[in-house]
């Protein structure tokens, strides 16, 4: 067994950590997953520098959801997400409109886009019926 995940030495809190990440089809913000962890298995504070280390070896990515940051693991396709205001609930969009753009945005300002978190907030399928349809705010 390789003992190593991404260049880094595998320990017991960042193999339950990573096994944990790798369940997850939504991102999860560190005291999401400090209480969805087996208990005893880390304080939150270990969570934190855990979660720290992986984002810098690029494991894991940031995503910033209502001033709120989230973790989610690195995939060869990145995510975007749909989130309701309302409810909270966070759901993933399966295309990314950016590309292009993206490509344009290196190439006219010598720049290398490592990613793009986006999400689009609104009201999901069960809350937009309590909400007037209205123009977008920023």
């Amino acid at each position: 067994m390789d003992n190593r995940l991404h260049g880094l030495r595998i320990t017991n809190q960042r193999a339950v950590l990573y096994d944990y990440l790798t369940h997850q089809s939504l991102p999860k913000t560190p005291e999401e997953i400090f209480e969805e962890l087996p208990t005893g298995s880390m304080d939150l504070s270990t969570v934190y520098r855990t979660l720290d280390t992986f984002f810098k070896v690029h494991v894991i990515q940031k995503s910033y959801i209502q001033n709120k940051v989230y973790y989610h693991l690195t995939t060869d396709e990145h995510k975007h997400y749909l989130v309701c205001i309302d409810c909270h609930e966070m759901s993933e969009i399966d295309v990314c409109p950016f590309h292009e753009f993206e490509s344009k945005i290196q190439k006219d300002n010598d720049f290398l886009v490592t990613y793009h978190p986006v999400e689009l907030y609104g009201y999901c399928k069960k809350c937009k019926s309590n909400h007037q349809e209205s123009p977008s705010t920023p």
